[in-house]
């Protein structure tokens, strides 16, 4: 097989069979709304992390296609499903591992940007009570 062969095969593969399993799939364990939102309510229930949530169900999929080249190294097949299926499995847990770390990266610069804010806050907050002190003793003096 070339290259542009197994180039082909794989769009084929992603597109015809990936995307309308994770899409099915997704909605039944997510929802619409957060598409990661299964991992984080188990991680919440089992007190793991999304992303050991995420190991768990990636290597037992991993686990059976070794099983299978393990059982048959030669032309490795699964019994109970066919091995295409969790190699589909394999592809699509990759990208929900990417859709993760790409929402961890957004939430870590929107709690940057917060920070930031809360920074600009405490610090007019200081220099509000720094003033009021400052007009007090003003104040102050002038009645004494």
């Amino acid at each position: 097989m070339t290259i542009k062969e197994r180039n082909k095969l794989f769009k084929e593969f992603f597109e015809n069979e990936c995307l309308g399993t994770l899409t099915l799939k997704g909605g039944d364990y997510a929802g619409d709304l957060d598409a990661n939102q299964n991992f984080k309510r188990i991680a919440k229930a089992l007190a793991l992390s999304q992303y050991q949530v995420w190991s768990v169900y990636f290597n037992k999929h991993v686990d059976a296609v070794n099983n299978s080249i393990k059982r048959n190294p030669l032309r490795p097949e699964r019994q109970a499903e066919g091995i295409k299926e969790s190699l589909k499995d394999i592809i699509n847990y990759a990208g929900i591992l990417l859709s993760m770390l790409e929402e961890d990266k957004y939430v870590d610069q929107l709690e940057a940007i917060m920070d930031k804010v809360n920074g600009k806050i405490t610090y007019h907050e200081e220099a509000r009570k720094e003033m009021d002190e400052q007009y007090k003793e003003a104040l102050n003096e002038n009645l004494t």
